[in-house]
């Protein structure tokens, strides 16, 4: 008989870094010998609790513009205690933001079921958290009590973060990295040096979804400056409403579009691009966050113009070191290196052609913690 996992998520069913992390989970863990349930908990409140206990789309907004991330409505949890309640599972993975649904994960199990809990991004474990998790943390480490394996999507920083603040034994937290699927880059050829382009505007790209403090920070500004003559922004995925409305009063103009496919549809579409974006400051956890586009970046060899601090987590990685790193608050050196990668485009550095960690190499880590879980193991050898 197969064993069981339940894997948990806000979004898992999405087009987005969320649903691409848990789908990849899925099939992995499938091809591995494992009977997977996957529990979506972004549907729509449908029970007369779930209204009553989702906010206000104004109230959502300010806990966004607050620095909230993630599925913050309390429905979120209540649906989670239901769903787990019902499901009979031989271990739950739960990945997380929100904070409301790790509560529920821990109240809701058997005691008997092991819990993994997978971050995407910290919650309080970061330098600069908001003042909410920061006022939660005490919540956020009693239920990782509960949790038999900690497991984490970010540079190495945030394990140390996750060890730190939430004081968890150092063997119960383990790197389960993003990466990207091969089969999505197939037939793909390498990104080459255009020079055939100069003078043309630049086709610029950021995959993602902004929201919160996750936002596009200097660009709106070097792009207004420099004019849809010298760049053109292409957002592949979306933004949230507060951030949407943003782009509108500050664009006005078809400069900044839309879109969104499948993943090979995106990787043929970064393919052509002249250059790919990765936009942090430090209220989004720069210091340990690696952003899940990042991998998709150095799947196909785009050049990336990488705005963040000098010290941000996504510079560490070996591949970093042919991105184009512009300050946080330098808009000045933006708008220059636009203007000079439109008439240069040799200046632009492509990368080679799957670069970076496969998802699979995730899958593999996870799939051996599972297994030592139920099979009698209540957490890692020390």
């Amino acid at each position: 008989m197969r064993p069981k996992v339940t894997l948990v998520a806000s979004g898992a069913d999405d087009a987005t870094a969320v649903g691409a992390r848990i789908g990849a989970f899925a099939r992995g863990l499938t091809r591995r010998g494992w009977d997977v349930t996957i529990i979506n908990l972004a549907t729509p409140p449908a029970r007369l609790m779930d209204r009553l206990l989702a906010p206000t789309p104004a109230l959502r907004s300010a806990l966004e513009r607050a620095g909230i991330e993630g599925d913050i409505r309390p429905a979120a949890g209540w649906h989670a205690c239901h769903a787990l309640g019902s499901e009979h599972s031989d271990v739950v993975v739960v990945s997380v933001p929100p904070c409301a649904l790790l509560g529920a994960a821990a109240l809701a199990l058997n005691p008997r079921i092991p819990l993994v809990v997978d971050y995407r991004d910290p919650w309080s474990a970061r330098h600069c958290p908001p003042i909410l998790a920061r006022a939660t943390r005490v919540i956020e480490r009693r239920a990782l009590y509960r949790a038999a394996v900690v497991t984490y999507a970010g540079g190495p920083a945030l394990g140390d973060l996750l060890v730190q603040h939430l004081r968890l034994p150092p063997h119960r937290v383990v790197s389960v990295p993003n990466g990207f699927d091969p089969a999505d880059i197939a037939g793909l050829p390498a990104v080459e040096v255009r020079p055939e382009r100069n003078g043309q505007p630049l086709d610029l790209v950021m995959n993602g979804y902004w929201y919160g403090r996750n936002g596009p920070g200097i660009l709106l500004d070097a792009l207004k400056r420099v004019g849809p003559a010298v760049a053109e922004l292409t957002v592949i995925g979306g933004a949230s409403p507060p951030i949407a409305a943003q782009l509108r009063r500050t664009t006005g103009n078809p400069r900044v579009s839309y879109s969104a496919g499948a993943p090979q549809a995106l990787y043929e579409q970064l393919h052509n691009a002249d250059a790919a974006l990765i936009i942090m400051d430090p209220a989004s956890a720069v210091e340990s966050r690696i952003p899940a586009k990042t991998y998709d970046y150095l799947a196909t060899g785009v050049p990336v113009i990488a705005i963040c601090p000098p010290d941000a987590a996504v510079l560490q990685i070996p591949e970093a070191r042919r991105f184009y790193h512009v300050h946080h608050r330098d808009i000045d050196g933006l708008t220059t290196l636009l203007r000079h990668t439109r008439q240069h485009r040799t200046a632009l550095r492509p990368g080679p052609l799957g670069a970076g960690p496969t998802r699979e190499q995730g899958v593999a880590t996870l799939h051996a913690l599972l297994h030592h879980l139920v099979t009698g193991g209540v957490g890692l050898a020390g």
